[in-house]
């Protein structure tokens, strides 16, 4: 009974696989690119178990995300607007009550990833972390600074898991780390 009780409770979250909204090819590595980085800064809190891409079903995401006993999901839609800027639509939804806890639109130049990534950390600090009854631990490490280096390391991500994709991610990723060694790690 003492071990129970005392057993710390993790709240679940699944983070899906971001819509491209407008289709635009050019920007399809988003789809898998955003949504890894939103769950690397949900693995940097405390009380959340962010299970990993692709444990809820995309085509029926609350029915599935139920049935794993996920607790909270988190989906995206993203486009490119006529000016060239990029916005980012975001939201949570409780499983077992079917409700939006969080949602926020983010938009910044297309060309700006990293602008995208800081617009992106902030939210989930000031909005979804407690939304999720959750609290950032500390740090979030390295900040990327070098736009080249993180939009390689964001189109690395998106590669299928296949030799000849893997061989061109770990050039990029290897690129990525000549431009900008500090974030590497």
């Amino acid at each position: 009974w003492w071990r129970a009780a005392s057993a710390p409770t993790l709240t679940s979250v699944a983070v899906l696989r971001f819509e491209n909204a407008a289709d635009d090819e050019t920007l399809e590595y988003l789809s898998l690119a955003l949504p890894d980085e939103m769950a690397t800064l949900l693995t940097k809190s405390q009380g959340l178990a962010v299970r990993p891409f692709g444990y809820v079903d995309g085509d029926d995401p609350l029915a599935s995300a139920r049935a794993r006993r996920v607790d909270h999901i988190v989906t995206g839609r993203y486009y490119l607007e006529d000016d060239q800027q990029l916005t980012l639509a975001i939201e949570a939804q409780h499983v077992p009550q079917e409700r939006v806890i969080w949602r926020t639109r983010i938009t910044t130049p297309a060309g700006d990833l990293l602008a995208m990534r800081g617009r992106i950390a902030q939210g989930v600090r000031q909005g979804l972390l407690p939304g999720l009854g959750a609290r950032a631990v500390g740090s979030s490490g390295p900040t990327p600074a070098h736009d080249e280096a993180y939009q390689l390391y964001l189109r690395s991500l998106a590669l299928p898991q296949q030799p000849t994709s893997t061989d061109r991610a770990i050039e990029m990723l290897e690129r990525a780390v000549i431009l900008e060694p500090t974030f590497a790690p």
